[in-house]
């Protein structure tokens, strides 16, 4: 049973329960096989009644203290590579570099309809251009890299199933945002492109955020694990008076800090418009702000 709200624990709950149930199955296994040996030779009269008894109390004391090692940690348990946490660390600075490039598909939506057409017409496919040129990228990179390493920590691919099908989502969405503006080519955008163009820029910040965020949270928060773990293991003693340094300091290698749930900004609420199929998918979620 997990306790907390923490996706990352799930392979550790996993080792767990599976090292528990081989202790539960050795200690009753080799219990009732010395139990059924010593009846044997009580049996053929070979032992008295009085050590009998004794021998099995011995028994059921090795029994118990066998069962006991159940509430050791493991040796070796389940924990990233020191390769594969610089790769969620690597992710994490690619998360702060994307933000900003995020935030800009909401500022060009709050501008349709309010500036000049071909002056949006522009900072659409500007917006067009980050979103292939380094989201995209982005999202194709955590696919191939970063979900294999998480795959192999979790003990297969269901936990990350769910985001890799926000990574499909998104880029059928990229591609529905660029066959728009192809579409309209180098005319001016009607009413009704340009409430497509809106619902599409809305719809790609609200679940690049979210997937943002939920990664942050959920998988690349186990670099952080590792690397605090790291950092206490370094704490020397330095100096006369005893002072602390900590060489696992994020601060002072120059790592990006993940910002914490509370500290993302507020936005307006999101709500579905509409479901589209098409695109080889089973389909799609477009979100307008209300």
């Amino acid at each position: 049973m997990l306790t907390v709200d923490r996706l990352d624990r799930l392979g550790e709950v996993t080792a767990l329960a599976r090292r528990t149930r081989r202790i539960a199955m050795q200690s009753v296994l080799a219990g009732m096989a010395m139990s059924l040996a010593a009846m044997g030779v009580a049996a053929a009269g070979l032992l008295p009644a009085v050590w009998g008894a004794l021998l099995q109390e011995g028994i059921d004391v090795a029994v118990m203290l066998n069962a006991l090692r159940a509430l050791r940690a493991a040796a070796g348990g389940t924990r990233l590579a020191a390769a594969d946490a610089a790769l969620t660390r690597r992710f994490q600075g690619e998360h702060e570099a994307i933000r900003a490039a995020i935030e800009q598909l909401r500022t060009v939506a709050d501008a349709l309809g309010l500036i000049a057409p071909g002056a949006a017409m522009t900072r659409v496919r500007r917006a067009h251009r980050i979103l292939v040129e380094q989201i995209e990228p982005h999202e194709q990179a955590e696919e191939a890299e970063l979900y294999p390493a998480l795959d192999r920590l979790l003990g297969g691919t269901e936990p990350t199933a769910t985001m890799s099908r926000a990574h499909a989502e998104i880029s059928h969405q990229i591609r529905r945002l660029g066959q728009l503006i192809a579409d309209i080519g180098s005319d001016d955008p009607d009413d009704a492109d340009l409430a497509d163009l809106r619902s599409l820029l809305y719809g790609l910040h609200a679940i690049l955020r979210l997937h943002t965020a939920q990664e942050d949270e959920s998988y690349l928060s186990l670099g952080d694990d590792i690397a605090a773990t790291h950092g206490r293991q370094q704490t020397v003693l330095s100096g006369a008076g005893g002072k602390r340094h900590q060489a696992g300091d994020h601060s002072s290698q120059g790592l990006p800090n993940r910002p914490a749930a509370g500290d993302l900004p507020h936005r307006k609420p999101w709500r579905v418009l509409s479901t589209i199929s098409g695109g080889g998918h089973d389909g799609c979620t477009a979100f307008a702000r209300r």
